[in-house]
């Protein structure tokens, strides 16, 4: 697709979903589904007479919430062991005890 659109988003939206750009099966997944798509956007226009109009490359980006994809990926750290927003330094982990400066093993 040389054109950005809704329809070129969608196909690197899948294509990364489903396996990234060198897995060749993600790539045939996502030339199938974005087909699809256009499938059913060629019977919308012939069933109901409306003009077909881009809904912009940026479609996807713009349904987030940004105050809900914060939370999510608050609640993500959480589940991972980390306090966000805890101090003013990186992320502590809960449990884990800060490196050894002492004795150094070799194996």
């Amino acid at each position: 697709m040389r054109k950005d659109g809704r329809l070129k988003a969608r196909y690197h939206r899948l294509v990364l979903r489903s396996g990234g750009y060198r897995n060749k099966t993600a790539k045939k997944k996502a030339i199938v589904a974005v087909a699809r798509t256009l499938i059913l956007i060629i019977w919308h226009v012939l069933t109901e007479g409306v003009p077909c109009t881009d809904l912009g490359a940026g479609f996807y980006t713009r349904r987030i919430d940004p105050q809900q994809e914060t939370r999510r990926l608050i609640a993500r750290l959480q589940a991972l062991g980390h306090k966000p927003g805890s101090g003013d330094g990186p992320l502590s982990v809960r449990g884990a005890a800060p490196p050894s400066r002492g004795t150094r093993r070799s194996f």
